[in-house]
């Protein structure tokens, strides 16, 4: 069902489709972006280490990095809508119940149960729909809709887990119920759409296999892990260096990242404008570069003003690159075999979300944050400056139509 303009007009909004799918990658950011403020919290409670403190993020992704394909392949063979609802559900009861205050390893192994239904698996579910539901540069304006509204709760979040974190440090939690509410209401209103459902055997991965080209799924997979690689590694670290090196209390650190990432959240709005002019492939080498600087900045900054500019110009990056990134591969292939091939995507983010969360601090107490900050910036610049060369050299591994 495609729409007939690349701009807001393309989207129907009298139906409930494209509400239910925000709302869906809405709660999604409630995993890391949304606790990434309460870490220094949680921390002092229960008087953990920099990295055990990271591990709240990492558990969280390390089951979507076995589980995505597996809930990919589910979509395709039983719906996107069914599965869909189960995910939701499983992801904010299991998230709610930390808010009872278990100890630190229950808290960790719900974290764990959270992952195998939740977080990058719930937006990938989504920009599957949205795959199917919309194409062409339509389909990068109701990414991008979608990109901005989960940018804007990434932007929003922050402050709202800080502040009741300032209260205490379980309310947080306590908010992940409302994907229970989001997931009824996916199963009441959410269209399942006309895809012919697939085997679930052998023959499945091998037609997907052979139905995507590689080389450019390669590349765009590779993307997504970068990208959420330097995200939550980035997402984690500054908040430890704003509490122990500034004295930030979980409030103050929460209003600082909202004001970097509500500019991914503008970014991301205007993302299917932009499409209709550069492709796909330029916006992610141009996400990269402005992830590269941004956390440069950070690496040199010595004040929270400093810091909040280089959230702002990180921030930029991601908004030009995480819908791009997300249209690219909604388009490898058609509709029979969409929800394996993001399920693959969001295997790569969550590959990303657990190492970088783990990696960043895991360095930064040893040879401090400060390298850590450049020395990723410098390789994401090297890497967009190469993607660019690439592109000039008419690379067919990078171009949209490989």
């Amino acid at each position: 069902m495609a729409v007939e303009s690349a701009d807001l007009r393309a989207i129907d909004w009298r139906r409930p489709t494209i509400y239910l799918l925000v709302a869906t990658t809405v709660v999604a950011p409630l995993d890391s972006p949304f606790i990434s403020p309460v870490l220094p919290s949680v921390q002092s409670a229960l008087t953990l280490t920099d990295a055990q403190t990271g591990l709240l993020i990492t558990s969280l992704a390390i089951p979507g990095i076995v589980l995505a394909p597996v809930i990919g392949i589910l979509a395709d063979r039983f719906g996107r809508t069914r599965v869909l609802a189960v995910c939701l559900a499983g992801y904010g009861l299991a998230g709610g119940a930390i808010a009872l205050g278990p100890p630190f390893e229950a808290i960790l192994g719900l974290r764990l149960l959270q992952g195998a239904f939740g977080s990058s698996i719930l937006t990938g579910l989504a920009m599957t729909l949205v795959g199917d539901f919309y194409d062409g540069p339509h389909q990068n304006t109701a990414m991008g809709v979608i990109g901005g509204a989960t940018n804007l709760a990434v932007a929003v979040f922050p402050v709202l887990g800080g502040t009741l974190a300032d209260v205490d440090w379980r309310l947080p939690f306590a908010v992940y119920l409302v994907s229970v509410l989001v997931a009824a209401a996916v199963s009441v209103g959410l269209e399942e759409p006309p895809v012919d459902r697939v085997s679930m055997d052998v023959s499945y991965l091998a037609d997907a296999v052979r139905a995507v080209p590689i080389g450019r799924a390669l590349v765009l997979y590779g993307a997504a892990f970068w990208s959420f690689f330097l995200l939550f590694g980035a997402l984690t670290a500054v908040p430890l260096v704003l509490a122990a090196e500034h004295g930030l209390g979980a409030g103050r650190i929460g209003l600082i990242t909202t004001v970097g990432l509500l500019v991914a959240a503008f970014v991301s709005v205007l993302n299917g404008r932009l499409a209709a002019y550069v492709s796909n492939r330029t916006l992610i080498a141009a996400g990269f570069v402005s992830y590269g600087l941004g956390l440069s900045i950070a690496g040199v900054s010595q004040s929270q003003v400093a810091i909040t500019a280089a959230l702002v110009v990180f921030s930029f990056g991601h908004g030009l690159s995480f819908p791009a990134v997300a249209s690219g591969i909604a388009s490898l292939t058609g509709p029979r075999f969409r929800a394996g091939v993001m399920s693959l995507r969001t295997s790569m983010l969550m590959v990303g979300q657990a190492i970088g969360p783990w990696l960043f601090p895991l360095v930064g107490t040893r040879v401090g944050y400060a390298p850590v900050f450049s020395g990723a910036g410098a390789l994401s610049i090297a890497l967009g400056v190469l993607w660019l060369l690439a592109l000039g050299a008419g690379g067919a591994v990078l171009a949209d139509e490989a």
